[in-house]
């Protein structure tokens, strides 16, 4: 360190100044006083070195930690005699408080200009079926007063127990009966966008989002490349993450999650994504003016899945943004218990394997092989479900798809 007073003087006997550092978040002083100075500057490149230095116009930058990096850039200072007077034209403007806070005000005067220019409105769409405290739950966690969303509470089926729902202060809109996931959302996003919402939030009764997930999700969707995002969803028994997103696994339509019981650790930016989770997930108006509603033939399970393939197929992208977190509690409406998810998730995975990757004949009945095969594993894995009905559920979902069956499974699918 130097006297302030000094620092005009310490620069002044400088050729060059190097900035080696290793860190990351770094936006050094040292920097700004080298340019205001006239002395070029060779410093890492990454993090905020990088930002504020411009490689070959008015600094050099190399590999973090790289020796060997370093000396080459020194070396071009002794065998181009004109590279250091280049550099220092270049050389950006000093920054003062003055014209850094106006920088800032200007900033946030056009975040606040667009904001209050912006058209649309976020909703919120809960899909219910018999749960209606947990449906109220859930829309009380998506009221984020930042945004003020617009919440509606789809009752899948009349239930005696709907008054529980006034807590949550959300609109209802009651369907004749069951009509299953796809249906119920589907009826929910309706509602909303005849209110002007265009970023929706497709949230099931047993997810709760944290504080601040509804508006950075809404926030992410401001980017026109992308049609949906999720959040970082973890399982509410243990904390853990359930899913950062998932890939999809060749043409079995098979569905990864990603980070799947892995430590929960907070941070922020978002990462790309094959599909998203059904749990939690937000839908831009003109993805679905462009593909359409959920697919109401499967019922439950592989809706997401499906929706998310035909996002992707037509150029939207998809995100999980991490600083976003919702928690779920998973399998209260059917019951970890009930052999009806094991004939679901065949029957629809057949269905969304068809959708995605058609094949001629003997390749598909081969593949149809295979997703059986995977279904009944997992079945035998089940530990809730008796082994010799979930292998039953998993058969009659398999006739039943090649029997064309779609909507709630007939009285032999229970």
């Amino acid at each position: 360190p130097f006297p302030h007073d000094q620092v005009a003087e310490i620069f002044g006997g400088l050729d060059v100044l190097v900035v080696p550092s290793l860190w990351e978040e770094n936006a050094p002083l040292t920097v700004e006083e080298a340019f205001a100075n006239g002395v070029p500057v060779v410093v890492s490149d990454h993090g905020g070195l990088a930002e504020r230095v411009r490689h070959d116009v008015d600094g050099l930058r190399f590999s973090p930690g790289d020796a060997g990096a370093l000396a080459r850039a020194l070396r071009r200072f002794l065998d181009e005699p004109g590279l250091r007077a280049r550099l220092l034209s270049n050389a950006p403007p000093t920054v003062t408080m003055e014209s850094h806070a106006a920088a800032l005000v200007s900033l946030y005067a056009r975040a606040r200009a667009n904001h209050r220019a912006r058209p649309g409105r976020v909703g919120v769409a809960v899909l219910d079926h018999g749960r209606p405290a947990d449906a109220a739950r859930a829309a009380v966690s998506a009221a984020d007063a930042s945004i003020a969303p617009r919440i509606v509470i789809v009752r899948n089926g009349p239930s005696p127990l709907g008054e529980l729902m006034a807590e949550s202060a959300a609109e209802i809109v009651v369907l004749p009966a069951n009509l299953g996931y796809a249906a119920g959302m589907n009826a929910g996003v309706r509602h909303l966008r005849q209110a002007g919402c265009d970023r929706i939030l497709l949230l099931n009764n047993d997810a709760t989002l944290e504080p601040g997930a509804l508006r950075r999700m809404a926030e992410a969707l401001d980017d026109p490349a992308l049609g949906a995002v999720g959040p970082v969803v973890l399982r509410e028994s243990d904390g853990r993450v359930e899913s950062r997103g998932a890939r999809i696994t060749g043409r079995w339509a098979w569905p990864r999650l990603m980070g799947a019981g892995e430590r929960h650790v907070a941070r922020e930016g978002r990462i790309a994504v094959a599909s998203l989770s059904g749990a939690a997930w937000m839908v831009r108006s003109d993805a679905l003016d462009a593909i359409g509603g959920l697919d109401e033939g499967f019922f439950h399970a592989f809706e997401d899945t499906d929706w998310c393939w035909r996002a992707r197929s037509v150029g939207f992208g998809l995100a999980v943004v991490l600083g976003a977190v919702a928690r779920h509690g998973g399998a209260r409406s059917l019951g970890t218990a009930s052999p009806l998810r094991l004939y679901y998730a065949a029957r629809s995975h057949l269905r969304a394997a068809e959708r995605m990757h058609p094949l001629p004949v003997p390749l598909r009945w081969a593949r149809h092989a295979v997703v059986i095969a995977i279904n009944a594993a997992h079945a035998i894995r089940q530990s809730d479900v008796p082994r010799v009905a979930g292998l039953a559920a998993v058969a009659r979902g398999a006739v039943d798809f090649t029997r064309g069956v779609t909507g709630m499974a007939p009285q032999g699918g229970r």
